[in-house]
């Protein structure tokens, strides 16, 4: 009877999923008792109350176990309803595929339609095959820099067919085709050129804030004329920002102009906004323009005093065609006045 009572103990113990201080009581009260008397029916019941532990142990891990793997999804899950895209405008692109992080390539030419192969040439398969490392079987995504996006397959990556020789070749087969609208408003930054590298980080902000275009702008203390080929080097970091930060519509690199010609509506309806301190701070525009708002930044030494005369009398006559405008408090890099200015622009009016 006294082992009855204590096995029923031991089993209300496992149920209850207590195997902590009365599970150790217990098993020092049998071993006691089996040092006194001997008893081989004690014996066997300790037996029982170690694997009854053991199996107790096992579950108590899975439980844990379970319940990790749990929160961790209920953790993943909540990442990924963050994650998850709003619905876009009428119009938008929807062949992206969704939840999935790709390889996104330049395509140089007329994208093909559904169910159609492209072949991807030149620097662009050399990174995806030797960088990226694709292969036959994952997804990319195609841009063209004016909208034109299609979602793709690789079907080979390697060399070229002959006629190319040791030129690298990614063979695409087309998924889905779409378009995407320009972001509007469409700002033009109109900007003089920073020295150095840090021409690139403006370039790489003003694509990553949503700038449709940067002409660089030759004023009176300008100190930087870029050329040619400091143009054609800057079109490729355009190119690799857009890419990364998925734009469908690539920056365009204009060549440069001079301040009189930044002042010139060119377009019905383009609204010329001139960044310069002290002025009241920038506001959108109350009556109708077309959507295109070009923005004007000056050199690091400022803008001469000609050039905020010929600026003032613009904007007297323009009768809100042209304002000049402050993007906050502090004197800013060109880089980041141009990105400053533009993301305020396009927030204030307002994306869509």
């Amino acid at each position: 009877m006294a082992n009855s009572s204590r096995t029923e103990s031991i089993c209300s113990c496992v149920s209850s999923g207590c195997a902590g201080d009365i599970g150790n009581g217990l098993l020092s009260n049998v071993s006691q008792r089996r040092v006194e008397t001997g008893d081989r029916g004690v014996n066997l019941l300790e037996e029982f109350v170690h694997l009854l532990f053991q199996r107790v142990s096992i579950l108590n891990l899975f439980g844990r176990v379970r319940h990790k793997v749990a929160r961790r999804s209920v953790i993943i899950d909540e990442r990924a309803s963050r994650l998850k895209p709003p619905p876009g405008p009428a119009g938008a692109f929807p062949a992206r595929f969704p939840g999935q992080s790709m390889h996104r390539i330049h395509a140089d030419q007329p994208l093909a339609s559904p169910g159609q192969t492209m072949l991807i040439t030149g620097d662009e398969a050399e990174h995806a095959i030797r960088s990226k490392r694709l292969e036959a079987g994952e997804n990319v995504e195609l841009l063209d820099g004016r909208g034109g996006v299609a979602a793709a397959v690789v079907v080979h990556a390697g060399r070229a067919p002959a006629g190319r020789r040791g030129e690298s070749a990614l063979e695409v087969r087309i998924e889905r085709v779409g378009h995407v609208e320009q972001t509007r408003p469409v700002v033009e930054v109109w900007a003089a050129t920073p020295k150095g590298s840090r021409v690139d980080d403006m370039i790489d902000q003003l694509t990553q804030v949503g700038a449709a275009s940067w002409t660089p702008l030759h004023c009176d203390r300008s100190v930087v004329n870029p050329g040619q080929t400091k143009l054609h080097r800057l079109d490729r970091i355009a190119w690799e920002a857009a890419k990364q930060a998925g734009r469908a519509w690539v920056l365009q690199v204009n060549p440069e102009r001079p301040f009189a010609d930044a002042l010139a509506q060119e377009s019905a309806g383009t609204r010329v906004v001139v960044a310069h301190a002290g002025e009241p701070s920038y506001a959108p525009a109350t009556g109708e323009h077309s959507g295109r708002i070009r923005l004007v930044i000056g050199p690091e030494g400022g803008f001469s005093d000609a050039e905020l005369a010929r600026a003032e009398a613009a904007a007297e006559r323009s009768d809100g065609g042209l304002v000049l405008a402050s993007f906050g408090p502090h004197t800013m890099r060109i880089e980041t006045a141009a990105a400053v200015a533009a993301a305020v622009i396009l927030s204030t009016e307002g994306v869509r």
